[in-house]
């Protein structure tokens, strides 16, 4: 005859079997790609210089002198040329890599959005630093290239897709 604490023992370790038996919720189902652990190591550095040289040329003096291309601007020109654009790279670097850190399933999102902006407001900002129309042209379709192919990867390559599709699922935002 079976007590009750024989009972509760044998459920015990029913239920145990059962959790071992289960898929693990914090990792994903498919396996993380290669270029993504890269990521994971490499934007964590990215941010914090992203940071760092968005701040510094703020902390120098007012007369300071900066170069672009081997040509001295003031620093009048860089705020209205150049700080636009490093604040928009340092402003997507910290959220970036912390989806990548993390394995949030958007952060291919903010990827594709930041290397956006950053075609945007570079080709808008700085298109006097260009030698002429035709570098300019041969240059938005060199990033438009770019963004092409990061688009290709993180959307249309099979394993980066199931990786993603897994994430999705696991953090409850439902399918593809």
């Amino acid at each position: 005859m079976q007590t009750n604490s024989d009972k509760a023992r044998a459920d015990l370790a029913m239920a145990v079997k059962s959790i071992d038996q289960s898929p693990r919720r914090c990792e994903p189902i498919a396996r993380r790609p290669l270029l993504i652990t890269a990521l994971r190591l490499f934007l964590p550095f990215w941010a914090a210089v992203a940071i760092i040289v968005t701040v510094a040329p703020l902390l120098g003096s007012a007369d300071s002198v900066f170069t672009i291309n081997g040509r001295q601007v003031t620093r009048e020109y860089w705020n209205s040329h150049v700080l636009p654009l490093e604040i928009a790279v340092a402003a997507f670097a910290a959220p970036l890599a912390y989806g990548f850190l993390k394995d949030r399933a958007w952060s291919r999102h903010l990827a594709i959005a930041a290397m956006a902006l950053v075609i945007l407001l570079g080709h808008v900002l700085l298109w006097s630093e260009f030698a002429n129309a035709g570098v300019w042209v041969i240059s938005i379709c060199i990033m438009l290239s770019h963004l092409a192919l990061m688009a290709w990867y993180f959307y249309d390559k099979q394993n980066v897709a199931d990786y993603y599709r897994s994430l999705k699922q696991i953090q409850g935002k439902g399918p593809d």
